[in-house]
């Protein structure tokens, strides 16, 4: 962003990194090649040839789940004895609640294993990716900080939970030998942005998005209680690396954009991407009956419906979140969420212009 000091990425090499191939990794990836790094990346299964679009990576195979177990290849072993800074952002995420059972071995123990393992081999600096949602939300508009208690046991979601036991299983083996790695954690909020995932991008047909303005973006024009943060991907991609950078061992660190009612975010949505604007507030009860009606459909269909009670109870609540501590620590900035929407529209258009001209999907 116009106005932040450049981050010098040089002291973080050599550097390990998991997940680079979603979203936010890949966002880091471009900006470690950008500074001379070229990473080690931890896979499952090797990228399909050309998958990485010029990037600089080395691969080393090596599966988190399998790692939680004891199996561990002599290949990864080999680079965590050579790394100085392992970027963790490997995880599963479902907010519908499907893949309890993946979500605890990755998540949870996939991560507690890595940590062991990169302080058997040496590492310097183990830099979690955690979620605003492992510090909980309020039932007000109220601002969360990193010392806000958990209080999302209750809502039954094991993303939510798994990422927040991992992060008390850290801080307390962290606890017992401070040296050895320095563990720092970072926090980003909803991320939103341009679609930058080397794993999607990889796929042979992906599904180009509605265009601004289009019939069915004009049929939500609907609010509920509520409300949300949002966090460019730029943004939470340098975030997280001016937390490996310079963030203190042992401490949390939110990267929260701004705080927005749901009333708030459609608005933007309508000026930015001609949504429709939001005239009916509907009742939570409604919002929540909704959602059981669609698992009800999907029963019967043998289908698996995307709107659930899980998802549905999330509205309600304010997920809103205190960036101040990665502001004044670290020198991180947001951008306003204009911006990330202005940005995101321009990419839409760009990708349905090559989509009508034939280009590569």
């Amino acid at each position: 962003m116009d106005g932040m000091d450049r981050l010098s990425l040089q002291e973080l090499a050599p550097c390990l990194m998991t997940g680079a191939t979603g979203q936010i990794g890949s966002v880091i990836l471009q900006r470690l090649n950008a500074d001379g790094v070229t990473p080690v990346v931890v896979l499952r299964r090797p990228m399909p040839p050309g998958a990485w679009q010029g990037a600089h990576v080395e691969e080393v195979a090596g599966d988190l789940e399998r790692v939680a177990g004891g199996d561990v290849p002599a290949a990864l072993r080999e680079a965590l004895g050579r790394t100085r800074t392992l970027i963790h952002l490997a995880a599963r995420v479902n907010l519908a609640g499907r893949g309890a059972d993946q979500m605890d071995r990755l998540n949870d123990r996939g991560t507690i294993a890595l940590f062991a393992l990169a302080r058997a081999c040496g590492v310097r600096r183990f830099v979690h990716v955690s979620t605003t949602g492992a510090v909980g939300c309020a039932r007000e508009p109220r601002p969360l900080d990193e010392d806000a208690a958990y209080n999302l046991a209750g809502f039954g979601n094991p993303y939510f939970d798994t990422k927040h036991r991992a992060e008390e299983e850290l801080l307390r083996l962290w606890a017992e030998d401070p040296e050895r790695p320095e563990l720092v954690i970072a926090s980003p909020s909803i991320v939103l942005g341009r679609q930058t995932s080397l794993r999607r991008l990889a796929r042979q047909r992906r599904r180009h998005p509605p265009a601004p303005g289009s019939w069915p973006l004009r049929l939500i024009g609907f609010w509920f209680a509520g409300g949300l943060n949002l966090v460019d991907l730029r943004d939470a991609a340098d975030g997280i690396l001016r937390v490996a950078r310079y963030g203190r061992p042992g401490r949390r660190y939110i990267l929260a954009g701004e705080n927005l009612t749901i009333r708030e975010l459609m608005e933007a949505l309508h000026r930015a991407l001609g949504t429709g604007r939001p005239r009916v507030r509907l009742p939570l009860g409604l919002v929540r009956g909704s959602a059981a009606i669609a698992e009800a459909g999907a029963r019967l269909t043998g289908g698996r419906a995307r709107w659930n009670r899980t998802v549905a109870q999330l509205g309600g609540p304010y997920w809103f979140y205190d960036s101040t501590r990665a502001q004044r620590e670290l020198g991180w900035r947001y951008r306003p969420i204009g911006e990330t929407l202005d940005d995101l529209r321009a990419w839409i258009l760009e990708q349905r212009s090559a989509f009508d001209a034939g280009g590569e999907r």
